[in-house]
């Protein structure tokens, strides 16, 4: 297994807790290279994937679109009068200009009672406890495997800033996502409110997606996957936040 092919793992286990798959037409929206869309389909859902960049290789049982969502994406499959069981963001509502509009395209393509399911990052809400656990796991791989790339992104600005640990300086560096958590809420919400759908929020671990980013080319799989298990453990035990979020929107029947 690729370190790419656990994280795709990690969310596909998330969704199964409480979805069944098989047989259900899935839409994924920010698919990259269709990891997530490769097992959902092997595991007998019809699937399409969109992303704006062509991955190297699509997996079989997989339809890939190219395009930017929902500008250049959502119009097709409305005009193929498809409809969707579930449609998932998976990291990439965050990422996007317009919050409702993105949102708003999918919602009108679900099916009644479908689901979007909504992974993110609730980076703004670290605290210093947290942020300190996150550079002592950044220097422990340091130490031991990776050499300064470690110090990558906002890791790499944080570490070097006075007082590092400070949680206003963290979120001061803060480049990884467009809009924040409570953002995302605010735009569920309106949904709720207007159209009767019915949305959850739940936490889970996301630190380890980062580090994953600079152990995806040595494939370091197994210290991928040490990093989920100690963040895990360490969410667990009350030492640090879930700074992770999934959503579930789920539309009404009528």
């Amino acid at each position: 297994m690729t370190v790419n092919e656990f994280l795709a793992r990690i969310t596909y286990e998330g969704i199964a807790e409480k979805l069944a798959v098989s047989n259900k037409t899935i839409l994924e929206i920010g698919a990259a290279g269709c990891q997530l869309s490769s097992i959902l389909a092997e595991q007998g859902a019809k699937v399409w994937a969109a992303d704006s960049l062509l991955p190297d290789h699509v997996p079989h049982g997989v339809n890939f679109v190219q395009g930017f969502w929902p500008d250049e994406v959502s119009q097709q499959f409305a005009d193929a009068q498809l409809q969707f069981d579930l449609i998932l963001f998976t990291r990439s509502l965050q990422l996007m200009a317009d919050l409702h509009e993105a949102i708003s395209a999918a919602v009108t393509l679900l099916a009644p009672g479908g689901v979007i399911y909504i992974e993110g990052f609730a980076f703004a809400d670290s605290q210093n406890e947290t942020i300190k656990w996150v550079h002592q796991m950044a220097d422990r791989l340091d130490a031991e495997l990776l050499g300064d790339q470690t110090r990558h992104g906002f890791y790499k600005k944080l570490a070097s800033a006075p007082g590092s640990n400070d949680s206003n300086k963290w979120m001061a560096n803060d480049t990884c996502f467009s809009h924040t958590v409570a953002a995302v809420n605010e735009a569920l919400q309106h949904f709720a409110d207007n159209q009767g759908c019915l949305i959850e929020e739940q936490s889970m671990p996301f630190f380890f997606r980062h580090f994953a980013v600079m152990l995806i080319e040595q494939d370091q799989n197994k210290v991928v996957q040490d990093c989920f298990e100690r963040e895990l453990a360490a969410i667990k035990n009350k030492l640090i936040q879930a700074i992770g979020r999934r959503w579930w929107l789920t539309k009404a029947l009528s």
